[in-house]
Parts: C-alpha cells; sequence; structure tokens
C-alpha cells in the first residue's frame, strides 16, 4: 500500500513536478519537487506509479550548525505566492523546504543546471525584451490615437502661448471644443480654463479647474443662470450664504445664457479676465482666472 495520497500536481519548466501529498497514516499535507523524466505523459498509471515510490516527508530537525537565513521578496509576489499555496492546501514554509530539499539532492543536479542555464537565461530575456516592444508599439498607438505622441514637443512649442491664443486655436470647434490631451494638459499649466455648455443643463470647467455647473434646467423661458466661484476655483451652491455675498458683490460671478442671446446655444457673461471663442452650433468662453484661481 502506497505511503502518502498525490491530491495536486504542477508541472514546473517542464522538467519537474510540484506534487502535493497527504499522509496515508496521519491525513497531513505536504510538498515533494519531483524530478520529471524526459517526454514522461502524466497518466493515472504513471501517478499511482509515482505513490508508490514516494515517502512523506520528515520534519526537519535543526542542529548546532543551522543557521537562520533571510530573503527579501516583494510584497506583491509574496502576496501571490501565499495565495496560490492556500489554493493548493499547503503552507509558504512547506513549498520552500520542499525547493531546498529538491536542490540539495545529487540527483537533481541536472534539472538545476537546466533552470539556471544562461542559454535559458537569455531566452527568458529575449522574451521578455519582445512583450516590452509589443507594450511599447501598443502604448505608441493609443498616445497617437489620443494625441499625446508628440506632447512634449507641443508642449514646449507652446510654453508661452497666451490665453487669446489658445482661444484662437479653440476657434471653430465641432459641437464642445473636444479639447486633445495635450490641450487640456497645456490649459492647466498655463491656468487657463474652458467653459462650455453641455445638453441643455450642465455647464463644464476643464483645464485649470474642472467642475461641473447645474443650470435646473436653462429653458428660454427661464433664460439666465448663476454660476459663482469660490476663491479656490469651486462652484459655489446656491443656498449658501458665500454665494449670495459674492453675487451681491459680482465676485466670481458667470451668467450663463441657453438658446436665448445672440442666437446662440450657450452664452456666457463675466467680468473674469477672459477671451472668447465661437464653436459649431456652441458659444465657448476661455477663462484665465486670476492667481487665486489657478492651480498651477
Amino acid at each position: 500500500m502506497s505511503e502518502v495520497k498525490i491530491i495536486n500536481i504542477v508541472p514546473l519548466f517542464g522538467s519537474a513536478l510540484l506534487t502535493v501529498v497527504e499522509s496515508m497514516e496521519s491525513g497531513k499535507k505536504d510538498v515533494i519537487l519531483v524530478n520529471l523524466p524526459t517526454e514522461t505523459v502524466l497518466t493515472s498509471k504513471y501517478i499511482e506509479k509515482l505513490e508508490q515510490m514516494l515517502s512523506f516527508p520528515g520534519d526537519i530537525q535543526s542542529s548546532e550548525k543551522s543557521e537562520d537565513v533571510t530573503v527579501e521578496v516583494e510584497s506583491e509576489l509574496y502576496d501571490k505566492i501565499t495565495k496560490w499555496c492556500t489554493q493548493l492546501g499547503i503552507s509558504l514554509e512547506q513549498l520552500v523546504i520542499a525547493f531546498i530539499r529538491f536542490c540539495t539532492s545529487a540527483d537533481n543536479q541536472t534539472t538545476l543546471k537546466e533552470w539556471l542555464s544562461p542559454i535559458r537565461i537569455l531566452d527568458e530575456l529575449d522574451l521578455t525584451a519582445a512583450e516590452l516592444e509589443r507594450v511599447r508599439a501598443e502604448l505608441l498607438e493609443i498616445k497617437q490615437c489620443f494625441g499625446i505622441d508628440k506632447q512634449e514637443l507641443f508642449l514646449e512649442a507652446n510654453a508661452n502661448i497666451t490665453l487669446k491664443e489658445f482661444a484662437e486655436m479653440l476657434e471653430g470647434r465641432d459641437c464642445q471644443p473636444n479639447l486633445t490631451a495635450n490641450e487640456l494638459l497645456l490649459a492647466e499649466k498655463r491656468g487657463f480654463v474652458v467653459v462650455y455648455g453641455y445638453s441643455d443643463d450642465l455647464v463644464e470647467f476643464e483645464g485649470a479647474i474642472r467642475e461641473e455647473g447645474d443650470t435646473n434646467p436653462l429653458t428660454k423661458d427661464s433664460p439666465a443662470g448663476v454660476l459663482v466661484l469660490s476663491e479656490k476655483g469651486v462652484l459655489l451652491q446656491e443656498d449658501s450664504e458665500q454665494y449670495a455675498k459674492y453675487l451681491e458683490e459680482n465676485r466670481n460671478v458667470i451668467r450663463v445664457y441657453y438658446c436665448c442671446k445672440d442666437n446662440l446655444n450657450w452664452a456666457f457673461e463675466t467680468d473674469i479676465p477672459h477671451e472668447t471663442f465661437l464653436t459649431l452650433n456652441y458659444s465657448r468662453i476661455a477663462n484665465k482666472f486670476v492667481s487665486m484661481f489657478a492651480t498651477t
């Protein structure tokens, strides 16, 4: 009768087997690494034969010559291996001891040399390099798709762009400004904020300030909405005391018009220093807030 029962098998590198075994006597589980003969097929008959050959590992006894060894392992790798061991029903300590037993056996030196072969390591490096090249190519395609493949050149070329020049860059666009990733980053770095209407009841802020205002909604019967910004560029609630105070002082106020001014779908009026530009079907205002509003 076999001393152990194999309850799980995991091939390693095509030249070894990690076997999770259970003692027929005590019911305890442990790990044994086994050399895998060339071109061996893991049939039920081979597994039965392997069970007859294996003995349940004994406990490791410490001696005066024993030494503690500390190995640094990345936390993410440690967590993954620990989870994997839990799924196999073994402990991380049992796995480590199984590898030590395997590596110290003279019968396994050929397998170890294959694992640590410079040719094999170079092959692994070649595969890794090829994968990195593939990832770089995909990343470039994504950058090109979103217009950020030449981001540094774009930012350098427009490092000193004025608010008026930035507004001219957006003139004549279709619908919303459809800012590219490069333009959004440039606006953020230069402290510019692009304000535009969306649908029939929302006002979007992009660039140095990222906000969304609700106009509740605006209709031709009630055309004017009023948005008020705090000193830090945050939209104030209409029922707040600060909103009422700023509105009375006409400070950081943006008046919004929907389908009722100059035959435009959206239009904005404000005393905040700004430039205007038109897009197809919509009116836009590019606002450059004073320094207290800038996030850069």
